[in-house]
């Protein structure tokens, strides 16, 4: 049957405008023009048919100068030959799409040469094309020069790629795993761990793990693994990316804390001195046995509770001010003497030493405190500096003590219109008991007369026996000598109050010399000038009161 070629015609036109594709005719040789070209070319490129017929190098003029070569190149195809294309299209409003051509040389019997070709708009393709190439670009980049090692496998867990960063960690060129099985190189006593996260990796589940890998050096390496699936268009496993953490350091940081704290929770609880961890809000969060005994606390009473529980109020500031300092970074341990309080309301002189842990990043995390028990060597301290201050029979301050704290206020000034006052007191009547009841009796005179003494002083006066019979009394802030003449009426009326001795009345006088501290004056010389008036009160008679005058 002969083809009606009218009806192809006619056939091939109605395709060309059904496709949507620019379907044209372009006559290469003897002369360039359109003998064909589709209507979808208006919507393509923004020139109509009209304009491609009356002018082929519209066509031309339309294609990004860029690409040109490209497109002559293909034109020098052999006739008969099928080739195809793709260049940047300018449209007439200046956008720039992407076009697509398919062609077919042919040679006619006449000796024109026909470009007979379809074009289209592939401009979204080739974007996601490069978009897809310049972000497995930045993959590749991120992937070579990562110092974490980045990997693929397939289904069955064989390498397919590995970043360069493997050899820097592991000593393994990436070559020497590609091929090889994820678990060649895992520690025996990891396997089963790996295996179990492949096996969750191909479920779908993005994993993480640590665990060993054999290095080069025939040494294993802690690795912190990250293992997803690779999922394809249709939904499809196709295989395992990852990447690997050298955590080598880290974990033998974390083992060896471990240790140390094992070590510590050891010394602690054998420590024959009392041991707690203190948060920094001063709760305790452990203590040892010893400080349990020192307290008459158990652990489960102490755990939780503050310093502020079991610390003398007075000594909770030390404490405070101690923890202050080592948070200030100004040192890293302090100690102090301060007072706990025993379960029965004892308390408890402790050396208290305390210490700051801190993270790996500096940062304050709790406190160690030792406590040290020192009731008894304080006591013993505290006695013997009582003995060495004070009057073994009276219990008041002895010449040396006072001479001392004379001097200390004296090398401060005076509160304005005040002055120090010095009473120089001698008992009268003390030989007469001795000779009358023996020594015994006498002592026991000198100690009521220094218990009477000092029941009638302020808190800030002070009191001493300088002698066998030899009191003086220190005044630190006088108006007048009419003050310092008020206290040593009232010392001659206590002292002159009733006393029997084995049931006989004692009787017994005083007599006292009063001295104002003048400008420059030593303690030694107060002292001397109210002894100077004292000698002068005694020449006077009994119970009398004289005050020194000076030269």
């Amino acid at each position: 049957m002969a083809i009606d070629e009218g009806a192809a015609t006619e056939v091939g036109a109605e395709l060309a405008e059904t496709l949507g594709d620019v379907v044209y005719a372009l006559r290469l040789e003897p002369d360039l023009a359109f003998e064909y070209v589709s209507s979808a070319v208006t919507e393509f490129s923004g020139h109509t048919p009209d304009e491609h017929y009356a002018d082929a190098e519209v066509g031309v003029q339309s294609i990004d100068p860029r690409d040109l070569p490209l497109v002559e190149a293909a034109f020098e195809n052999e006739p008969g030959a099928r080739f195809e294309f793709t260049v940047r299209w300018i449209r007439q409003d200046g956008r720039v799409i992407w076009a697509q051509h398919r062609c077919r040389k042919k040679l006619r019997d006449d000796g024109s040469v026909v470009i007979f070709g379809a074009a289209r708009d592939v401009t979204s393709k080739v974007q996601a094309e490069e978009a897809l190439a310049a972000s497995e670009e930045r993959y590749r980049l991120l992937a070579e020069n990562a110092s974490d090692i980045v990997w693929r496998t397939n289904t069955d867990a064989i390498v397919e790629w590995v970043s360069p960063s493997l050899e820097q960690i592991t000593g393994w060129e990436p070559s020497v795993l590609v091929g090889r099985h994820i678990t060649d190189f895992a520690h025996p006593d990891d396997l089963d761990l790996v295996r179990n996260a492949g096996a969750e990796a191909n479920d779908g589940e993005r994993v993480t793990f640590e665990a060993r890998y054999l290095c080069k050096d025939g040494s294993y390496r802690w690795l912190e693994v990250t293992a997803r699936p690779l999922i394809d268009s249709h939904g499809q496993i196709i295989g395992r990316a990852g990447s690997c953490r050298d955590v080598h350091s880290e974990i033998e940081a974390w083992e060896a804390m471990e240790r140390s704290e094992s070590r510590f929770r050891l010394a602690m609880a054998s420590a024959p001195t009392g041991m707690a961890l203190v948060d920094l809000d001063r709760r305790f969060v452990e203590v040892n046995p010893a400080l349990c005994r020192m307290l008459g606390h158990d652990a489960s009473w102490l755990i939780g509770r503050r310093m502020i529980d079991i610390v003398n109020a007075v000594d909770d500031a030390v404490d405070l001010r101690m923890r202050d300092e080592l948070l200030s970074g100004t040192t890293i341990s302090v100690n102090h003497e301060i007072r706990l309080v025993h379960g029965d309301g004892a308390p408890v002189w402790v050396q208290h030493a305390i210490g700051l842990l801190r993270d790996e990043h500096g940062v304050p995390q709790s406190y160690v405190s030792q406590f040290v028990n020192i009731t008894e060597a304080r006591e013993a301290r505290e006695a013997l500096h009582f003995m060495a201050t004070h009057d073994t029979l009276t219990q008041l301050l002895n010449r040396r003590e006072l001479l001392a704290r004379m001097s200390r206020m004296l090398s401060h000034a005076p509160r304005a219109g005040t002055r120090l006052g010095v009473l120089f007191a001698d008992l009268d009547g003390l030989k007469a008991i001795n000779d009358n009841f023996g020594h015994s009796a006498g002592d026991h005179l000198i100690i009521e007369a220094a218990r009477r003494i000092d029941s009638m002083l302020r808190d800030d006066d002070l009191a001493a026996r300088i002698g066998g019979d030899e009191f003086v009394v220190v005044l630190p802030a006088v108006t007048s000598v009419d003050d310092a003449h008020a206290v040593a009426r009232k010392i001659r009326d206590v002292i002159g109050e009733p006393l029997t001795i084995e049931g006989h009345p004692a009787p017994v006088g005083v007599c006292v010399g009063i001295a104002l501290a003048r400008p420059g004056e030593d303690a030694q010389t107060v002292i001397h000038n109210a002894d100077t008036a004292l000698y002068k009160a005694k020449s006077s008679g009994r119970n009398s009161i004289e005050v020194f005058e000076g030269p």
